[in-house]
């Protein structure tokens, strides 16, 4: 039991005295065994002085200045803190399983691929701008004939609105030709325009309209008087 008192390191004693075992015949003095309880109680007082925060612990980076948001994270060697994203927390999108977009481009958005099962860039499809072309026609006549505007561009017509004022009835047609005025292709017929305050029409019989085309409006018969005729080509170019 000598050996065990001269021991000095507190820790050392404690190891030695956890060794011992009572198949070894050893036993402890009632003053051996107070004093080593001493020992113990001072070395649990002194740890737990110790550690009274994280950057205490051995595998905690002491010289970390934490702010209001961050986070503990693993940065291969110790625990740090910072903001997710970095530290060892989620590096970016393109990191999770699920997703793949490692080189989006500026205006994309993530759209998820049925194929794939993944999350990818995808850029934003912009519908065309709808345009419109309007003709008005003072004091209409039977067989007045007007082109309304030439195409360089190929287009679809999306809906037509036509008025009258004055008169009881008024038939017309509107094409599309390579020449002003040409009746090549119908875009819309109107056989009875009897409404004065106008019809709107999105059935045609041909609404594309190939580039390098004039659109012309062609008058039928005139029932009483009118004295004012409005078309409005509604179309978005291909």
């Amino acid at each position: 039991m000598a050996d065990i008192t001269r021991l000095g390191n507190i820790a050392t004693q404690l190891e030695l005295l956890a060794s011992i075992t009572p198949e070894d015949g050893l036993r402890l003095e009632k003053t051996e065994e107070a004093k080593l309880q001493r020992m113990f109680n001072a070395l649990v007082v002194v740890t737990s002085e110790q550690l009274t925060a994280l950057i205490d612990l051995s595998d905690v980076d002491d010289t970390m200045s934490p702010e209001t948001g961050h986070v503990l994270a693993w940065d291969g060697t110790s625990w740090t803190s910072g903001v997710v994203g970095e530290g060892g927390a989620a590096l970016s999108l393109d990191d999770l399983l699920d997703v793949d977009a490692p080189s989006p481009t500026t205006g994309q958005f993530i759209a998820y691929n049925a194929t794939t099962t993944k999350w990818e860039p995808a850029t934003v499809s912009t519908p065309p701008a709808q345009k419109v072309k309007n003709l008005l026609i003072q004091y209409p006549q039977d067989g007045d004939a007007w082109g309304i505007w030439y195409t360089n561009t190929a287009l679809t017509v999306d809906e037509v609105q036509a008025a009258r004022v004055g008169g009881t009835d008024i038939e017309w047609t509107l094409y599309h030709g390579d020449e002003i005025l040409s009746t090549n292709t119908t875009i819309l017929t109107s056989t009875d325009m009897s409404t004065g305050a106008g019809d709107n029409h999105v059935a045609f019989s041909d609404a594309t309209v190939p580039a390098n085309k004039w659109i012309s409006y062609v008058q039928g018969t005139t029932s009483g008087t009118p004295t004012q005729m409005s078309i409005s080509v509604f179309y978005t170019e291909d």
